[in-house]
């Protein structure tokens, strides 16, 4: 949080609470995101196949019309399922601080992000997102 005195006022405290993470703000920069259930294939198939990291293009949500440019570097093995979001899949990308304005990169800041997978059929792309969709609509 940018504001830890009006956030932590008045709350009970323990021995051994977390109270504050802090941060080394030097470097590379990282995004949490979180690749929906129809990605996995594609995302994990260009992780693993590519030379170099995947291309991440993603926009802040106060400023969409700025795009930026990171690299996707790290992919969860296992998925979770949240109650309003579906399953999702974690992923780590990194880009350089110094592309970024300091007024939109804040910790908490929302981003969407659109990961470069390597080309691909237009019949394997529209399968796939009809098989997802009959699958996840249609069939339990």
């Amino acid at each position: 949080t940018w504001d830890p005195e009006r956030v932590l006022a008045g709350r009970p405290v323990a021995r051994g609470d977390a109270l504050l993470h802090v941060a080394d703000e030097s470097g590379s920069w990282t995004l949490e995101l979180a690749v929906p259930q129809h990605g996995y294939d594609d995302v994990g198939r260009a992780l693993r196949d590519g030379a170099e990291p995947p291309d991440v293009e993603f926009v802040v949500a106060t400023r969409p019309e700025q795009s930026h440019v990171g690299k996707l570097v790290r992919l969860a093995n296992a998925a979770e399922t949240l109650a309003n979001e579906g399953t999702r899949l974690a992923g780590v990308a990194e880009f350089d601080r110094a592309d970024v304005a300091d007024e939109i990169r804040r910790p908490g800041t929302s981003v969407s992000a659109k990961i470069d997978c390597g080309p691909s059929s237009l019949g394997s792309v529209s399968m796939r997102d009809l098989l997802y969709y009959l699958r996840t609509r249609w069939w339990f």
